[in-house]
């Protein structure tokens, strides 16, 4: 997923191709995306980018060191692999934990939502694009394929929501 926000006011810059999106204000968490079981939250007020994914087992929490709020597209990957909850931002390993084993599940078929936690509350401001989940961890090598080239052609997927339009509430 690329997300861009910032605490200052004004619209971000666009990624190449796509035009600039509104930018992120105030010190309030802001939800990227969000299940019952996975989520990806910007937190200004805390200077960190949080990722958690809940199992069988219990919750995995990994955060960054920075906000990233600084108008530019950030390319963020959060990665469940063998114990271990990773968060990348931009290419790099921003964060990792371990303590993410078991099955994820939920009795319900959790919807998924972006930009705003499940209740609608901490909506996100700013912009999203090219929102990808998959059935399995993808290997370093193809999350810098998504982020360099973004490809389709990496197995697994199970959700692409490249979001090439905004259409207004009440459209």
């Amino acid at each position: 997923m690329w997300g861009c926000s910032t605490s200052g006011p004004g619209r971000a810059a666009g990624r190449p191709g796509r035009a600039p999106g509104p930018r992120t204000t105030g010190r309030r968490s802001r939800s990227w995306c969000s299940t019952t079981v996975t989520s990806v939250q910007a937190e200004p007020g805390g200077n960190r980018i949080r990722g958690t994914v809940t199992t069988t087992t219990g919750t995995a929490e990994v955060s960054t060191s920075s906000a990233y709020a600084d108008g530019a597209w950030h390319h963020l990957a959060l990665r469940r692999h063998a114990g271990t909850l990773t968060l990348f931002v931009d290419g790099t390993q921003a964060g990792t934990t371990s303590g993410a084993a078991g099955t994820i599940s939920s009795d319900d078929p959790a919807p998924l939502y972006l930009g705003q936690q499940l209740d609608g509350t901490n909506r996100f401001h700013g912009g999203m694009d090219e929102f990808r989940v998959y059935d399995r961890a993808l290997s370093t090598i193809e999350l810098t394929r998504l982020r360099t080239s973004n490809t389709s052609g990496i197995p697994g997927r199970t959700a692409h929501l490249p979001m090439n339009a905004v259409i207004p509430p009440g459209a």
